[in-house]
């Protein structure tokens, strides 16, 4: 919820104890009636919470909580004389009975140099989902079609696979194809694009933050990376025998497009609100949506392709037409009616270029991180191992599935859906964990749940005989996989500074690809050297007890948000501060000399 200041014109009742303001309606986080003597706790509250929604008509407010509303709030301007403050703090008895008018205008927490649209303050829906701002219903829609997008590289996966093999001299129903082609056995495909997927996106992604810190394009490179995916996805329409290589590397450029996308979006993220248990509410809905869209489109695709009869590279053709299809509707809706302009948040310095500046800033903030941020330097640790072993758990599952379990075109599909089915009661666990305890502790047991069911998976299900079990840890990893995401991006927006959203989120990407190769490499070395596979789900399962490790180092939870929360205050009190000189000084210049002499 962002604070918000709001006009409060002269008052329309003269009692020396109460001043009743026409613009101010019944709440219930304020009394009905306030004394000018003392600054009530709802006062506090309110100059602290308040936003459009929650003032209205009725509402009494004294001088005392005036003051302390400005106090709290992140008002553009003020003429609230500085001495009616001081004579405030020193005898509260000496205050007038009327209190001059704020003028204000509602603001974000994190951006108080860029208003949002009128619309950004109202409720607003997304097919049978209520919000309240049309940020979040951008989000959502956002969300929304990044699922088809994620379940369209299953098909596009499974059938690259199918096509290298061919192309080697194998055929489908081979158990492990000795054959290489270009240089590497078929069964690495999948794992080594994950490997130059994660080193590319791993040194671009923080660039792409801090450049648009440092600019006013973030809602323009926003639309750009959502363009170019509809780009990609569209001549992967086109995937057949002949170019199955060049669709692999167009695809190489779609998770590029898709990272940038995704950083863009994550930046957003944090103006939702600065409440904890709000953010994890979002965060969850965030992640049932984004998974229901993905089994969806999983059903559709499926059901249409067995109806068909197609093979698996017509599946493919099918799915990224859907996909096409629902990025330019519901990513168009959202960034250009939904996601609102920003300002850069901070200027490139004087005979600096934009591009190094990115690199520099970049270093300080790594600097400040690790000397100064000790929560935030040991959550990124434990990021860079969680997120390598979730990001190539897909390619890794597949090729697994494939190889080992021999599973079908349509027996993965139902592997796909009852993991995703899983995602949702997970979700809902994830929010319950973290309203109930808090977001770190949801996110280290989610970790530890993940990597057990990794490591059990792994010594269980060896050969074709055992593909039943699957469906059984498709389940249990589903419900990791909406447990996990969760708390994990709650955790991560709640300790991060602010006003640096864009370059954070850079980081958070970072942190999600810098060891986005390793898993794959390990997988793919012991592929290749003729070991089993199942010792390569092992070693993914390792990278989770890692993250967990690297958490236990974090400290308090409660400590490192209220890091975040002091360094926000303060700024703010600074700029409050600051304004009220100014409008004291503007006061004094509009009086005559008569006046100024007196």
């Amino acid at each position: 919820m962002s604070s918000c200041c709001f006009q409060l014109p002269t008052p329309i009742s003269n009692d020396s104890e109460n001043v009743v303001y026409p613009h101010a309606r019944n709440s219930p986080s304020a009394s009905p009636t306030r004394s000018n003597s003392e600054v009530s706790p709802t006062a506090t509250k309110a100059g602290i919470e308040i936003d459009v929604e929650e003032v209205g008509e009725g509402t009494e407010i004294g001088i005392m909580d005036s003051i302390q509303l400005l106090r709290n709030s992140t008002c553009s301007s003020s003429i609230l004389p500085p001495s009616l403050i001081n004579s405030a703090s020193q005898s509260p008895s000496s205050l007038p009975s009327t209190s001059p008018s704020l003028s204000c205008k509602c603001k974000p927490d994190f951006f108080q140099e860029d208003t949002l649209p009128s619309s950004d303050t109202r409720p607003s829906k997304f097919f049978c989902f209520k919000f309240s701002s049309s940020l979040a219903t951008g989000w959502y829609m956002d969300a929304a079609a990044r699922g088809p997008i994620l379940m369209s590289n299953v098909f596009l996966a499974r059938a690259l696979l199918d096509l290298a093999k061919i192309e080697a001299g194998c055929s489908n129903t081979d158990f492990m194809c000795e054959n290489r082609v270009h240089g590497f056995l078929p069964s690495s495909l999948l794992t080594n694009m994950v490997m130059i997927s994660g080193v590319v996106n791993a040194c671009l992604m923080p660039i792409v933050g801090a450049v648009v810190d440092h600019t006013h394009h973030r809602r323009t490179v926003g639309i750009l990376s959502a363009v170019l995916l509809l780009v990609v996805n569209t001549m992967l329409v086109g995937i057949n025998s002949k170019n199955w290589l060049y669709m692999a590397i167009i695809q190489l450029v779609g998770a590029f497009a898709y990272m940038t996308h995704v950083v863009i979006a994550f930046a957003y993220m944090v103006e939702l609100t600065d409440d904890r248990k709000r953010l994890a509410r979002y965060t969850a809905s965030f992640n049932i949506l984004q998974y229901s869209g993905c089994l969806f489109f999983l059903i559709l695709v499926v059901s249409l392709s067995w109806a068909i009869g197609v093979t698996n590279v017509g599946t493919v053709r099918i799915s990224q037409i859907f996909v096409v299809i629902t990025t330019a509707i519901l990513m168009g809706a959202a960034w250009f009616l939904h996601f609102p302009r920003r300002e850069a948040l901070s200027v490139v310095p004087e005979g600096s270029w934009l591009i190094t500046t990115g690199f520099r800033k970049l270093g300080r903030t790594a600097v400040q991180i690790s000397s100064k941020n000790y929560a935030l330097k040991w959550m990124i640790v434990a990021l860079l191992f969680a997120e390598a072993g979730g990001n190539s758990f897909t390619q890794i599952a597949i090729t697994f599935t494939t190889e080992v379990l021999k599973l079908n075109q349509n027996e993965t599909g139902l592997v796909m859906m009852i993991l995703l089915i899983g995602t949702v009661p997970g979700s809902r666990f994830a929010t319950a964990i973290s309203n109930r305890f808090n977001p770190k502790f949801s996110y280290q047991c989610g970790v530890i749940y993940f990597g057990a069911v990794t490591l059990m998976a792994s010594n269980v299900m060896k050969d074709e005989g055992d593909k039943q079990i699957i469906y059984f840890f498709a389940g249990f990893w589903g419900f990791g996989f909406g447990w996990m995401l969760p708390a994990q991006r709650t955790l991560y927006v709640s300790i991060i500074p602010k006003k640096q959203e864009s370059e954070m989120m850079g980081i958070y990407m970072f942190s999600g690809q810098v060891l986005l190769f390793l898993p794959p490499l390990i997988f793919s070395g012991l592929n290749e050297f003729g070991y089993s596979m199942n010792l390569g789900i092992l070693t993914l399962g390792m990278f989770f007890f890692a993250s967990f490790l690297a958490t236990l180092l974090m400290g308090g939870f409660e400590e490192a948000a209220a890091l975040v929360q002091i360094s926000v205050q303060n700024e703010r009190n600074e700029e409050i501060e600051s304004r009220a000189v100014i409008g004291a000084d503007d006061v004094q210049c509009s009086r005559g000399p008569d006046e100024r002499a007196t």
